[in-house]
């Protein structure tokens, strides 16, 4: 007999008959519900059905999975509507630990080819990559994750107290969750060791540049305590 589906019952919103049709208002949605149930008491059935759909997504909607990840690692208490900042970490964190695990599936092929069943593996656009590069990288330096900002690839790391006065909330929220933190450099090391020397070459002059901002601010926060 077929096992009875746990998640129409419960009415949650990712299952859906046809998922190549959504769009991408809709993925957004279902793919942060999805993660939210695998950080939940929901039973193991549920559980299970909510990682089928998120390798789903990812094999059907490749590009667009990944935008939406990098959305969700970037997003702030106050962005949220929460008002407990641990539940936003939380989806912060399984949003980013699901963004290294398609990385390593999505972002080269490794010879293989094919995947499940002996169809093409779909690989991630070289726009999505160099999306992912910087997105990554200014959340590490900045605690941003500009998507919509036109200007998002100019990565500028704090080198001045007026520049680190204006800091968001949100950025500071970001900036001090050391386990995000800890999975994006491991993940920026990751892309690094996939894409140096051919690619990413702003990578280096960026964090070098950022270690002499930050030196020149601790002298300036220094020398504003001495005067």
């Amino acid at each position: 007999t077929k096992p009875t589906n746990l998640l129409n019952n419960l009415r949650c919103p990712w299952l859906s008959n046809d998922l190549k049709t959504m769009n991408k208002t809709e993925l957004h949605t279902n793919i942060r519900s999805a993660l939210q149930c695998l950080t939940s008491s929901s039973p193991p059935s549920m559980i299970q059905q909510a990682q089928d759909a998120l390798l789903k997504w990812e094999a059907d909607h490749t590009d667009d999975y990944v935008v939406v990840l990098l959305q969700l690692m970037g997003v702030s208490s106050d962005e949220a509507n929460s008002t407990a900042s641990n539940e936003t970490a939380t989806l912060r964190l399984v949003a980013i630990l699901s963004l290294k695990a398609a990385i390593v599936r999505k972002w080269k092929d490794r010879g293989r080819g094919k995947g499940v069943g002996g169809t093409p593996t779909s690989l991630l656009s070289e726009d999505a990559k160099i999306l992912v590069r910087q997105l990554i990288l200014s959340l590490v330096l900045t605690g941003r994750v500009a998507l919509h900002d036109s200007n998002c690839g100019a990565i500028t790391p704090f080198s001045s107290i007026d520049q680190f006065r204006y800091i968001t909330p949100g950025q500071f929220e970001i900036l001090r969750d050391h386990t995000l933190q800890m999975n994006a450099a491991a993940l920026l090391a990751k892309i690094a060791r996939m894409d140096l020397p051919l690619k990413f070459h702003e990578l280096i002059p960026t964090l070098v540049e950022s270690v002499k901002g930050a030196q020149f601010l601790m002298s300036q926060l220094n020398q504003q305590h001495l005067d």
